[in-house]
């Protein structure tokens, strides 16, 4: 299985003016002020309805935020918005920080999108002086730096005295696999699976890969102008004869409200620990690995959905095999 998404993986040290308190994840919160901030700096009609003005597909705040598919898209033709180029995970622990202290962001572009770092950052720099949470605490952007790979923790600084020096972004390229792989949800993945949500006890390795495949390729058509080349049926069967030894899974509920629905909106999701043996997803390994760095299921951009596969082994409830 060969991929070839380019990826840029950052790290944005935040450091707080005054007091920031969040009631609950973060991650919302961030999205949105950094949604806001990105439209007026990019904005040069200031046409309310983004649909209406004639740089809707052009402009770098509908590219980013809003991602319409091109008139000519081969898919997702009905549909309102692509997978946005993005994800932007907070600390998932965060909840409030004092005047003087940091926390990291950690910001993920892909395709032609990681050419737009300088947008993201100067949108962060304007949202912070308007500022966050239910504080309004005001922050700065006190350092960056960018991953030479995404997955090798090299990691290199690239923003100093006001001056960026971004690296090209890189294609992820997998470790050789591990006898055993576990697989961490960090952030609640709200998935479905042929119309089933999945849960601690419906949690089947073909339903990870049948979302895998799908949010790859579509990253990939809509921002870098490439066609997955992949038997997605062969791929998602294979997938369904694949058994965890162990698993440890639990649900992380949250709700969030939305300010353009008006109501509150469920974002809760499966969170925990799953081993596979190494050699049962050797098919899958490499799309396991990237699909680290683009999250799964609903909230990818707020930072939901995010997962990490290593070679430890992890210890779980039980073991599903022995049973």
């Amino acid at each position: 299985m060969e991929l070839n998404l380019p990826l840029a993986r950052f790290r944005i040290a935040v450091e707080a003016r005054t007091a920031i308190v969040f009631h609950h994840y973060s991650g919302s919160a961030w999205r949105g002020v950094f949604g806001r901030a990105l439209r007026k700096a990019a904005c040069v009609t200031s046409e309310r309805d983004c649909t209406q003005c004639m740089l809707y597909r052009g402009c770098v705040y509908s590219y980013i935020f809003e991602t319409p598919p091109p008139a000519d898209a081969r898919f997702m033709r009905r549909y309102t918005a692509a997978p946005h180029p993005f994800v932007l995970s907070p600390d998932p622990a965060l909840r409030e920080l004092a005047p003087g202290e940091r926390t990291e962001l950690e910001l993920v572009l892909a395709g032609k999108a990681t050419e737009l770092l300088p947008y993201v950052l100067h949108a962060l720099e304007r949202a912070g002086k308007r500022g966050i949470g239910a504080s309004d605490g005001r922050f700065d952007i006190a350092a960056v730096w960018q991953e030479r790979t995404p997955g090798d923790e090299q990691w290199l600084s690239i923003y100093e005295t006001g001056q960026l020096r971004p690296a090209p972004a890189t294609v992820a390229t997998p470790p050789p696999l591990p006898d055993t792989v576990t697989l961490t949800l960090t952030t609640p993945l709200r998935l479905k699976h042929r119309d089933q949500m999945l849960s601690p006890n419906y949690f089947p390795f073909s339903g990870l890969v049948a979302a895998l495949l799908r949010r790859y390729s579509m990253m990939s058509y809509f921002h870098d102008a490439r066609e997955f080349d992949a038997d997605f049926r062969a791929l998602v069967d294979r997938a369904a004869e694949v058994t965890p030894v162990t698993q440890s899974l639990g649900w992380q509920d949250w709700r969030r409200y939305s300010s353009r629905q008006r109501r509150k909106i469920a974002m809760g999701g499966v969170v925990g620990s799953v081993r596979y043996q190494g050699e049962d997803i050797a098919p899958f390994w490499p799309l396991l690995w990237t699909g680290q760095w683009l999250h799964l299921g609903k909230g990818t951009s707020m930072g939901l959905g995010r997962f990490l596969v290593s070679g430890d082994d992890a210890v779980a409830t039980r073991d599903i095999r022995a049973a």
